[in-house]
């Protein structure tokens, strides 16, 4: 059986077009647990309706606490063999499940292709090539590219290695919790799987988690927890594995980066941050400038940062007109 975690809050315009493409699934063996994290609005009743419509549908109610909180518990009460994630205002293809689940048979993750879905417009992501995925193609277009994603939603994983390493999401991190989840499980696979078709439809929209920090006046404690991932990811690198700690150096100033643009735009001034934000990126600098999935803006950004932290932000604040029109560059 395939368990399907999807946390929800506040997202009753978009939660039944979530449910109904679960059970448009052509697999019929999977159970849903909502975990309902403290909705104000119609969600909550939403997930009561499904659930007594459909005995493979399971509601816990929790007060809010996040979404790693609402995906913890979630891992407690998952009874199946394979899980994977979806997003309460998201959907996926009818042969979502089935595509991932067949390969899981000899691998031990899955991903395929997504797209983000805007009012107007679409975009695909998709890695070209449907078959076994070394490893470092997993970790370099998980890390450095958006063709796989570093979100857990269009992936496929086992329970039982969650269970036996005791993997969960980190409550403490609002960004960038997902990497962190993926370098830990990777750490424990051999062989992955992709998918080159689109299967997970990610609703790109100003309210999403990610965008959330973008659209902030100011940087603050949630949007700097980037920070605490991408030096948690360290920790997880095979020194045996000379790519890992390239792709993850890329990363972490990549991420730090991108916190960095967000100081500016906003003109949040944290000498602390912004020391912080140097420290990254000068650990990620080398993998950084020699990556080619380095744009020429970043790496001069990049190197005034390792230089003068201080002095740079001034100057990008400056220049912050010019900036703004390479914001699409930074979101992940």
């Amino acid at each position: 059986m395939i368990s399907i975690v999807i946390p929800v809050y506040n997202c009753e315009a978009y939660l039944e077009q979530c449910l109904r493409s679960v059970q448009a699934q052509r697999r019929r063996d999977w159970e849903v647990l909502l975990v309902n994290d403290g909705s104000i609005d119609g969600s909550a009743a939403i997930c009561d309706r499904f659930a007594a419509a459909d005995d493979r549908i399971r509601v816990i109610h929790q007060p809010n606490g996040g979404v790693s909180s609402a995906r913890n518990l979630a891992l407690e009460r998952a009874r199946g063999t394979y899980l994977t994630f979806i997003d309460a205002d998201d959907y996926v293809e009818p042969d979502f499940l089935e595509a991932l689940r067949v390969p899981m048979e000899t691998h031990e993750v899955a991903v395929c292709g997504y797209d983000r879905v805007r009012p107007d417009a679409s975009q695909d992501f998709v890695l070209a090539g449907t078959g076994s995925l070394p490893m470092e193609r997993l970790y370099e277009h998980t890390l450095c590219t958006q063709l796989i994603g570093g979100g857990c939603c269009n992936k496929m994983f086992r329970l039982d290695i969650i269970r036996s390493q005791g993997l969960r999401f980190d409550t403490r991190i609002a960004v960038g919790e997902d990497m962190l989840f993926l370098m830990q499980y990777f750490q424990r696979c051999q062989r992955a799987f992709n998918v080159a078709r689109v299967l997970y439809h990610y609703r790109f929209n100003e309210v999403s988690a990610t965008e959330a920090g973008f659209a902030q006046k100011k940087v603050n404690e949630r949007t700097a927890s980037i920070l605490l991932a991408v030096a948690a990811m360290t920790r997880h690198v095979d020194p045996a594995q000379p790519y890992q700690q390239h792709f993850v150096g890329f990363r972490q100033a990549r991420s730090s980066l991108r916190l960095f643009f967000q100081m500016v735009l906003s003109r949040t001034q944290e000498p602390a941050l912004l020391a912080a934000i140097q420290r990254n990126i000068r650990q990620g600098l080398w993998p950084f400038l020699q990556s080619r999935h380095s744009r020429w803006l970043e790496k001069a950004v990049v190197m005034g940062v390792a230089l003068s932290s201080r002095g740079t932000y001034a100057g990008a604040v400056a220049l912050s007109g010019l900036l703004s029109r390479h914001l699409h560059a930074y979101r992940t």
